[in-house]
């Protein structure tokens, strides 16, 4: 019985070291892959999203202090309305669909931007190059990014600058490569900056992007954000005290874009 046993074990163990063996090397192959990060969207392509946006906004003034929680939830449709086949450049409509948004009360409301329409035109590497409006529930800055030419692998890394609506830089790793509801995406974390140039405002970012590397679609961006700004805002009420007033603002932010259709 001991020989049995014995034996049954050894076998076991076997199966064992080579089946991580296995996963091991498999896994190493996968990360050394190389993959090539870039839009492939089609003249006519409609993608649309979920957004949830969750915080809450504190403002200080003369001893004051007044918190607001931050809670929309959103749907945007995505609209490709054209791809230049030699630039590359797509031009792409984007349309909030729905929205809502917890006033004071904490009951939700309807957003009075439903219905607005954001168009921008990016390169095929996601680069910002145009758009005609800052929607305030929707930043394209916010919701696009810069990838590297050529093809990269994991641990690639790099930056981009934008200079609106401030100047801020962003830094990019790719982090892994691997399935992702049903999808084979390159996992990229990004951190985000503001430049030294703008004195009254510090503010931080970070986030992580799900990108399908075959079919050339954002799948998921999720990002969490902190500021801090001052301001000299003029007094609503001078006869209550000073014509102008030190505010402090601070933010606290999470994002969450996802794919639907």
């Amino acid at each position: 019985m001991y020989s049995l046993i014995s034996k049954n074990h050894k076998t076991g163990l076997a199966a064992l070291i080579i089946f991580i063996f296995t996963l091991v090397s498999i896994g190493g192959a996968f990360a050394a892959e190389k993959v090539s990060l870039e839009y492939k969207y089609k003249m006519g392509d409609k993608f649309k999203y979920d957004i949830s946006m969750n915080g809450k906004t504190i403002m200080e003034t003369a001893g004051n202090k007044g918190e607001a929680p931050v809670d929309v939830k959103m749907q945007v449709e995505q609209n490709v309305l054209f791809v230049n086949n030699k630039s590359g450049n797509i031009d792409i409509q984007t349309k909030i669909l729905s929205g809502k948004a917890k006033n004071a009360d904490g009951a939700f409301e309807d957003l009075k931007n439903v219905g607005n329409t954001v168009y921008m035109t990016i390169t095929k590497r996601g680069e910002l190059l145009g758009a005609t409006s800052y929607d305030s529930n929707y930043d394209p800055i916010s919701v696009s990014i810069s990838f590297p030419e050529g093809m990269i692998e994991v641990g690639k890394k790099w930056s981009t600058e934008v200079k609106q609506p401030i100047p801020m830089k962003i830094n990019y790793l790719l982090k892994e490569i691997r399935q992702f509801k049903g999808r084979k995406c390159a996992v990229i974390e990004q951190k985000i900056s503001v430049g030294p140039e703008i004195k009254n405002i510090n503010a931080t970012g970070s986030g992580k992007i799900y990108f399908d590397v075959e079919k050339g679609q954002m799948v998921m961006v999720e990002t969490e954000n902190d500021m801090k700004m001052d301001q000299e805002i003029e007094n609503d009420s001078p006869n209550l005290g000073p014509a102008v007033k030190k505010v402090k603002t601070t933010v606290n932010l999470k994002t969450k874009m996802e794919l639907i259709k």
